[in-house]
């Protein structure tokens, strides 16, 4: 059962970051494309320009448009990682919280098998699988937080 989980979290894992890997070489080859086009028409603008007293704003035109694209590519390039990241914690976090139950019934099924003298070491367990827990409802709550902003 535990293989069979392992695999199964390491297949969203592997999904997901296919994904975003995909999301990236489409989100370069878009930025690839927009920049032959932009050269293209640079190009054409200058060569139209012909006089040098329009060689100053047309410069400046097209750096305004460059900088545009360049601060458009890091907002998409960061909603990429910040989704990535979203959903990985989310994985994270129930394969935390799966593992933390595991843990609780383990340590229910010990309480039955535990003689009478070690009952100072049942209680630290349960305290720590108690502590578990309650990291693992907080790290989901983060995951949560992170998927709505």
């Amino acid at each position: 059962m535990q293989i069979e989980s392992g695999w199964k979290t390491a297949g969203l894992l592997t999904d997901r970051l296919i994904d975003s890997l995909k999301q990236v070489a489409e989100l370069h080859f878009s930025l690839a494309m927009a920049t032959v086009q932009q050269a293209n028409f640079a190009t054409r603008q200058w060569m139209a320009a012909g006089q040098p007293q329009h060689f100053v704003p047309l410069a400046a035109s097209q750096l305004e448009s460059e900088v545009q694209r360049l601060l458009d590519y890091g907002y998409y390039l960061t909603g990429i990682a910040s989704v990535t990241l979203v959903d990985m914690t989310k994985i994270a976090g129930s394969v935390a919280a799966d593992t933390s139950n595991r843990m609780r019934e383990l340590a229910e099924d010990a309480d039955h098998a535990v003689p009478s003298g070690c009952k100072a070491a049942d209680y630290i367990i349960r305290q720590l699988i108690s502590l578990v827990g309650a990291a693992c409802d907080e790290l989901m709550k983060f995951a949560q937080y992170a998927a709505r902003t």
